[in-house]
């Protein structure tokens, strides 16, 4: 269910084909070389000169800090969209590695076939299904883009938008659907958080029977947009993610569990 860069995308983007940070120090380091040289030769013999060049240098350095801590925080706090975007471009491809990962799981006391069948029950919605209280996870409607979404058939390929309670989107498309495994990937991230920290995420339901009932393995895996981020995304994903991935799988259990009885 969550794309992507604004101001600090592109520090991020050249974080991630390893130009930086190597490659922005050494041209800001030769960059206030090339400044300062300047104002040392201009002012030899003339201390004030040399004292004007330097306080201006650290004056327009502050704006310019200031400028950039604007622009960061205007990203971050960014306002949802006003209209849901179209996701009619191409989904990313996977990468095989780099993920930041969390995964899972609980045993419910029915079969994989009763399971499946309280899950995909007719009229329930993503949005019924999520459990959690912060809104950037909370999901509130879903919009189908290509595809039918009908559990009846094999979803493969299907896209859709997910809208939630903070006004953003996310775009979701199903990766392989069957009874042992539904697997799916979500991008297009309109919260400028998530935009800025992840590229995009493969997840997938395992559905494995087991003695007393059926064991569900929830895994999310987040491709970050820079290696830079990983602590931040980890953060994210150990925190709000997890919360929500848990308590919705405990959920699921319950009144799965209490509507077969019933």
């Amino acid at each position: 269910m969550g794309t992507d860069q604004v101001s600090g995308g592109a520090a991020a983007t050249a974080a991630a084909n390893g130009s930086a940070p190597e490659g922005r120090a050494g041209s800001g380091s030769a960059g206030n070389g090339a400044a300062e040289g300047p104002a040392r030769s201009s002012s030899t013999g003339d201390g004030s000169a040399r004292g004007s060049g330097t306080g201006r240098g650290r004056r327009l350095g502050l704006f310019g800090l200031v400028v950039a801590v604007a622009g960061a925080a205007a990203v971050w706090a960014g306002a949802p969209p006003s209209d849901p975007p179209r996701y009619d471009e191409p989904r990313p491809a996977p990468a095989a590695d780099g993920y930041v990962t969390l995964a899972e799981d609980v045993v419910v006391g029915l079969s994989r076939e009763e399971y499946l069948a309280w899950m995909n029950a007719p009229g329930r919605e993503l949005g019924d299904l999520v459990t959690t209280d912060d809104d950037s996870t909370r999901v509130v409607a879903t919009v189908p883009l290509s595809g039918s979404w009908d559990p009846a058939e094999d979803r493969t390929g299907h896209r859709r938008s997910v809208e939630f309670a903070d006004g953003h989107y996310l775009a979701e498309e199903v990766l392989a659907d069957s009874p042992a495994e539904f697997r799916y990937m979500i991008w297009g991230f309109t919260n400028p958080q998530r935009r800025l920290a992840i590229r995009y995420a493969v997840a997938s339901f395992v559905y494995e029977e087991v003695p007393g009932g059926t064991r569900i393995t929830w895994t999310y895996s987040f491709q970050p947009t820079a290696g830079i981020l990983r602590p931040v995304l980890s953060s994210v994903v150990n925190g709000t993610i997890a919360r929500m991935m848990r308590d919705s799988l405990d959920a699921w259990k319950a009144a799965a569990e209490a509507e077969s009885v019933g």
